[in-house]
């Protein structure tokens, strides 16, 4: 932003190449007294790799599960109606006749499918244990937000890295995408709440709002409570 002012004050315009950015960015780095001195923050970094792993294996044993659910499906009427877990894939393994090299193959890959899980199942335990120390060690009050984990808390500080590089609170809510974004119509000036200006959907920005409408999802009152203090909803009037 800074290299982008210093391109229009001298051109008048913001359009950049890489001679005239490099000279844009030299210029707002030596007038500037804002910006922030760069030092290695290796605490985030950790926080970041633990996370990333974590956040991996999760999605590796979800597709291990969904094989087993298809494959279960296929030897079993109805599969596993409910939650996957080992004991059950086995307990639907033992129940299987087999009558044909097709069922005994697809038993044979169900039991390797289950063994994968189980691997992770120990995998996931183990880091889940490595990223709680981690962030214990941070030293970060993130998780005493509720609903605020070890895993979402190593994201956070992970990915944002050191905020002290932000001036003020604004900054990094416009930086992770959680500022509140302008709904004004019919000349009425507003603004949208903090949680529906979020438009960035990946996963830093998933838990930083969710950090960020913590309080404000626990002081919005839900309809079954609006119902039980006998109020009742307002009719969408006919078009």
């Amino acid at each position: 932003m800074l290299a982008s002012r210093v391109r229009v004050l001298g051109s008048g315009r913001s359009q950049k190449n890489d001679p005239n950015d490099a000279r844009s960015v030299a210029i707002a780095a030596l007038r500037s007294d804002r910006l922030g001195r760069v030092r290695p923050d290796d605490r985030a970094r950790v926080l970041r790799l633990l996370a990333k792993r974590h956040r991996d294996m999760a999605r590796l044993r979800n597709k291990h599960c969904t094989r087993l659910h298809a494959l279960l499906g296929e030897l079993a009427a109805g599969g596993i109606g409910s939650e996957l877990t080992v004991s059950k894939a086995n307990a639907v393994l033992d129940t299987v006749e087999v009558d044909s090299e097709v069922t005994r193959h697809r038993v044979l890959i169900g039991t390797e499918l289950v063994d994968d899980i189980a691997r992770l199942d120990n995998m996931l335990k183990a880091s889940k244990k490595r990223v709680e120390q981690g962030v214990s060690a941070s030293g970060t009050t993130l998780t005493s937000i509720v609903g605020i984990g070890p895993i979402n808390a190593a994201t956070v500080i992970g990915y944002s890295g050191d905020i002290d590089r932000f001036a003020a609170k604004a900054q990094f809510a416009s930086c992770n995408g959680t500022a509140p974004s302008e709904a004004s119509s019919s000349g009425r000036v507003r603004h949208g709440r903090t949680c529906a200006a979020a438009a960035r959907s990946t996963t830093l920005s998933t838990s930083q709002r969710s950090v960020s409408c913590a309080t404000t999802a626990r002081a919005a009152p839900s309809t079954t409570a609006k119902l039980a203090e006998g109020n009742r909803p307002k009719k969408r009037s006919g078009r």
